[in-house]
């Protein structure tokens, strides 16, 4: 099955769309959430839970995400540069 799925990446934005989109978070941050989910932390908490309110451990995972998105190019920047959500953000100079 795993063959069917080259770009992990692109299969998870597909999928989320439309969570991203009622959430109201950039494209880049809304993916970041849903990588940092799967991955194996000593809270294990679905994106729902995240988008409420990312401990530390996943802000770092979400920021580090997010600048290797816009960075390398596979999302556009935000007209602020800047990313966040739940009371939490953070800028990317540009």
């Amino acid at each position: 099955m795993e063959h069917l799925r080259p770009n992990y990446l692109r299969d998870v934005a597909y999928i989320s769309r439309d969570w991203i989109e009622r959430h109201g978070l950039h494209p880049a941050v809304g993916v970041a959430i849903e990588v940092a989910a799967e991955i194996e932390l000593p809270e294990d908490r679905s994106p729902s839970q995240i988008v409420e309110g990312p401990t530390p451990e996943e802000q770092v995972i979400i920021e580090r995400l997010v600048r290797a998105y816009i960075a390398s190019g596979v999302f556009p920047p935000s007209d602020e540069n800047t990313y966040g959500f739940a009371n939490w953000e953070f800028t990317i100079e540009q």
